[in-house]
């Protein structure tokens, strides 16, 4: 198994082979095509972790610039991603996308001019998370929703799982782990 993809990768260090990319977006996956198909192994499961960063910078900050909803770039964003998930796929990789976990607390680490409130980005990598599921569903493409297992009442992380105010700790391999084991027969 491997895990491609953002700092989220980090959590499967201890069960998989880790390929992380600085800063991915889901939207601009493509840009790494090279790198990742580089490190593809067909006969072997590979996970995909994308979209958080999409989720805590770009979303809200897009928006207000561009004066477009939201859930219109989600859309945009979470076609591209699976569009290129789906490529992979028919070139005979064995892809889980990754829901994105629930936001953390960080604050506007970045200073950019603006930037969603910890309100708004719990509601985005909710409705991320909701879109990337149906568009999975519809590409026939595996995916693996660890969100809710990790989720507080309050669509914060609960504190089990808080590895720092942006990560989850290394314990949410073990529910991706679970989750995939109980999906294997669904596909």
């Amino acid at each position: 198994m491997i895990a491609i993809g953002d700092s989220h990768t980090w959590v499967f260090k201890s069960r998989c082979d880790i390929y992380h990319i600085l800063n991915p977006t889901a939207h601009n996956i493509r840009k790494h095509d090279a790198a990742i198909r580089n490190v593809l192994r067909k006969g072997e499961e590979i996970l995909f972790s994308f979209g958080e960063i999409d989720c805590r910078i770009h979303f809200y900050r897009q928006s207000v610039k561009q004066d477009v909803e939201i859930i219109t770039l989600m859309h945009d964003t979470i076609n591209r991603y699976t569009n290129y998930v789906y490529e992979l796929m028919q070139d005979g990789y064995d892809i889980y996308v990754l829901s994105v976990p629930p936001a953390g607390t960080q604050n506007n680490h970045f200073k950019y001019k603006d930037y969603a409130p910890y309100s708004h980005r719990k509601l985005i990598n909710f409705m991320f998370n909701m879109e990337l599921e149906h568009i999975c569903i519809l590409k026939n493409i595996h995916y693996i929703d660890y969100y809710f297992k990790v989720c507080d009442g309050k669509m914060g992380r609960r504190v089990d799982y808080v590895e720092d105010d942006v990560h989850l700790n290394s314990k949410v391999a073990d529910v991706v782990m679970e989750i995939m084991k109980n999906e294997k027969g669904k596909y």
